[in-house]
Formats: C-alpha cells, sequence, structure tokens
C-alpha cells in the first residue's frame, strides 16, 4: 500500500471523526470534536493495519488471514468509550446519542481505512443529518402531553402537602389521581407519607425540571419517576 494512500485515508477519518465531534461540541455533549477524531483515526488504522497485514503475510508465507478481523473488535470494543458518556439525571438520561455517534463513529473509521471512501462519506452526511435535522422532530414530539406516576415522599405535614400539590397546579399539571402507599398500622401516625400521583405533563421536557422543583420544598425528602 503506497503511503499516499495511508495519508489519504488517515486525513479522510480526521475530516470525517471531526465534523460529527464538531457537531456534538457545539451542544456541549461530553465527547466532543477531540474524542469523535481520535475514534475515527484510531479505527482507520486499525483497519489499514488489517489490510497491511493482510498483504504480508499473504505475500511472504501465502496465508489468507481474515483483514477484518482486527476491525470487527473496534465495532464490540469501542463500547466502553460510549458507556463513558452515559449519565443518569433523576428521570432523564443523557449521553445515549453521543454514545451512539461514538460506536458509528469508530464503524465509518473502519471504511475510510480500508478504502471505501463513497462510503464512509455517505455514512458520515446521513449521521450528520440525524443529529441535526432530527433534533428538531425530536423537540417535537416533547412537546407532547404525556402521562407519568411519580413517587414522593414527604413529611405528614399539611403545609408540606399544600405546597406540593400547589406547585403541581402552579405548573398547569393535571393530577389524575393519588395513591396514599404507607403501611403504618392504623393505630400509630407516620412520620413520612408515601404518595403515588399520576399526574399529566403538558410537554414531556416538564418532568425533570418538576422533580428538581419537588425535592426543594421543605419537607418533601424524594421525588422518582415510577
Amino acid at each position: 500500500m503506497a503511503y499516499t494512500t495511508i495519508l489519504l485515508r488517515t486525513v479522510l477519518a480526521v475530516a470525517l471523526g471531526g465534523a460529527i465531534g464538531v457537531e456534538r461540541e457545539s451542544k456541549h455533549r461530553p465527547a466532543g470534536f477531540r474524542t469523535h477524531t481520535l475514534v475515527c483515526v484510531g479505527a482507520s488504522t486499525v483497519m489499514i493495519l488489517s489490510e497491511l497485514l493482510f498483504a504480508q503475510y499473504n505475500a511472504a508465507y501465502g496465508i489468507m488471514p481474515d483483514p477484518a478481523r482486527m476491525g470487527a473488535q473496534v465495532v464490540s470494543g469501542i463500547g466502553f468509550l460510549g458507556a463513558g458518556t452515559i449519565m443518569r439525571y433523576g428521570a432523564n438520561v443523557h449521553g445515549l446519542t453521543t454514545a451512539a455517534s461514538i460506536w458509528v463513529t469508530g464503524c465509518i473509521g473502519l471504511a475510510a481505512g480500508a478504502g471505501f471512501y463513497a462510503l464512509a462519506g455517505t455514512a458520515t452526511s446521513v449521521i450528520l443529518i440525524t443529529l441535526i435535522v432530527f433534533t428538531k422532530l425530536t423537540t417535537l414530539f416533547s412537546q407532547r402531553p404525556v402521562k407519568r406516576e411519580l413517587l414522593i415522599e414527604m413529611q405528614n405535614d399539611p403545609q408540606v402537602i399544600g405546597a406540593v400539590t400547589h406547585l403541581l397546579m402552579h405548573n398547569s399539571i393535571q393530577i389524575l389521581s393519588i395513591i396514599h402507599t404507607d403501611d403504618a398500622p392504623s393505630d400509630e401516625e407516620s412520620l413520612l407519607l408515601h404518595i403515588t400521583f399520576l399526574l399529566r405533563f403538558r410537554r414531556r421536557n416538564q418532568v425533570a425540571p418538576l422533580l428538581k422543583q419537588l425535592t426543594e420544598i421543605t419537607g418533601v425528602t424524594s421525588a422518582d419517576v415510577l
């Protein structure tokens, strides 16, 4: 393999991986330009190395190794890096899209390293369209009403209960049902209440902010989505 071919494939990996990384960087994601570029170049290097080894051993010993074997390890092994970008914040999980973009960037690097330029370029275009254009569709879906069950642990105090219901009404959240789930004996007064609310939110993106506001109420010890 000529050095110009190696250089071309590596530069292509930098450009394609960097393009996806710039989009992630613009949204302040944990894995941005440098991470995606390194993943793509690394995958490209592995694929180029596989071809070089294939050519070397085939020429020297007449052995026919599988040139895709090392590349297959990239596809399965990149998951550890993507897992590090996934974080849970209350009811929401963040980083799944970035984890997926890291994995697919590795696949693009393999395509670039193998010399399939049209495939690598097409995949990058589709990924960028997905990340940029489809985000608007996701925003539209987040505006639709949604039902959620919330388990709230609070002090058995009328003022605390009133503050919780007032917060729900203030945010125009409809209470569909309330279930008291305490198991305290009837002759004993529980100091804490465990109440399950079935709520209808006007928008999906109201859930996480509400959980934060609930936990800021004095007397509310926890609030979680079931």
